[in-house]
């Protein structure tokens, strides 16, 4: 779906949990591959290490890292997307997006419960900022994750 796209709604289809209040349907979970990660964390000298054999096991360690990036993991961002209906006219509204600031840089092979806390995480930045924006968001609002 498109920024800035117009769409008629019957009442059937849909209905504002405020009368001519602008109101979220649907958010979304955006997962995205980090095509230009900061990956320089695994090429530090680690030169505050003074144990000259534990600086070379995690040197070791970093190069074989990032020898597997691209292989074994990557990065990824993930964002959330709220899908607003703004009251334009009797069952008009425009259809716009929103969306959290997203964090990049995010390992695949994580734990998932860090990668579910980052999801829940954009999830309420984007709900403060409806708020924000006087935006209705209902209970039954759903959420639905996808990958790019």
């Amino acid at each position: 779906m498109e920024n800035n796209e117009y769409n008629h709604i019957t009442e059937k289809t849909i209905k504002p949990v405020t009368e001519n209040k602008p109101f979220v349907k649907e958010m979304k979970i955006i997962i995205m591959c980090d095509n230009s990660p900061d990956l320089s964390h695994l090429t530090q000298g680690y030169n505050d290490v003074k144990n000259d054999d534990e600086r070379q096991k995690y040197l070791n360690q970093d190069a074989e890292r990032l020898k597997n990036y691209g292989d074994t993991w990557e990065c990824i961002g993930i964002k959330c997307i709220a899908v607003v209906y703004i009251p334009i006219g009797q069952n008009n509204y425009k259809i716009q997006e929103i969306d959290s600031g997203g964090l990049w840089g995010l390992e695949t092979d994580s734990d998932k419960e860090y990668l579910t806390t980052v999801k829940n995480e954009q999830i309420d930045e984007l709900k403060g900022y409806l708020k924000l924006f006087n935006i209705d968001i209902p209970n039954n609002l759903t959420i639905t994750e996808e990958n790019e």
